[in-house]
């Protein structure tokens, strides 16, 4: 699968990158556990990903390009040449991690478990993967970062994740044309195609009116007759 090779080596830069951050802010316990634990996570998400079945590969063959293109657009952030830790602050640490996380739970990870929920039940393990990591970043930004918009934008990033995660599910293709051709009937009266049963009842009074315009008004027979009698008498 042409999919996975890239995808696996955008995590494990990914991984390499959070413990550079780790030995850059190793002066605080917090801060340095929080970025390891970052990249074990991203190291737990390629696993969990490696282990699903060759089936579940084949059902992102049509969007297969899409995402290769996302994941060839994502690179784990580094100032502009190559990595210098002493030039990192913490603040830009966090914006150049959320610039990181955004593209890769968005673009890549959220079609991913779309398609997840309609192969294997493993949807819910790799969910609670993702979901963990970036709660962690969210709240190592809220501790350290002191930034109302870096915080509010990490907020956004884990609320539109699960907002993506629990898209309604893809309905069958079976279930869809019969729906389809459902609604297909029921639209053919508005084109001028009017139901059997409507055709009758609107013929029903014209027949009637046609019948009672052939037979002799009872009425006038009858004054007839009764004229004929009294001239006899």
């Amino acid at each position: 699968m042409n999919l996975w090779g890239p995808l696996a080596k955008l995590q494990t830069k990914g991984a390499e990158f959070y413990l550079k951050l780790a030995d850059r802010f190793s002066g605080s316990e917090v801060v340095r556990d929080t970025w390891t634990a970052m990249a074990r996570d991203l190291a737990d998400q390629a696993a969990s990903l490696k282990a699903l079945r060759p089936s579940f590969w084949k059902l992102l063959q049509k969007e297969e390009k899409t995402l290769l293109e996302a994941i060839h657009q994502i690179a784990p952030p580094a100032p502009s040449g190559s990595f210098d830790p002493a030039a990192w602050t913490l603040h830009t640490s966090f914006e150049r991690t959320l610039d990181f996380e955004e593209q890769l739970s968005l673009k890549v990870y959220s079609p991913i478990i779309y398609h997840l929920r309609i192969e294997t039940v493993r949807t819910l393990d790799f969910y609670v993967i993702v979901h963990a990591h970036l709660t962690r970043l969210a709240r190592l930004i809220e501790s350290f970062s002191g930034d109302p918009v870096l915080i509010q934008r990490c907020l956004t990033l884990v609320e539109h994740f699960e907002k993506e995660a629990q898209r309604p599910e893809p309905e069958p293709l079976v279930v869809a044309k019969k729906r389809a051709k459902v609604a297909a009937r029921r639209a053919r009266p508005a084109h001028g195609r009017v139901p059997a049963r409507l055709v009758a009842r609107s013929a029903r009074p014209k027949k009637m009116i046609a019948r009672r315009a052939h037979k002799p008004a009872k009425p006038l027979v009858k004054n007839i007759k009764l004229a004929r009698r009294r001239v006899r008498r």
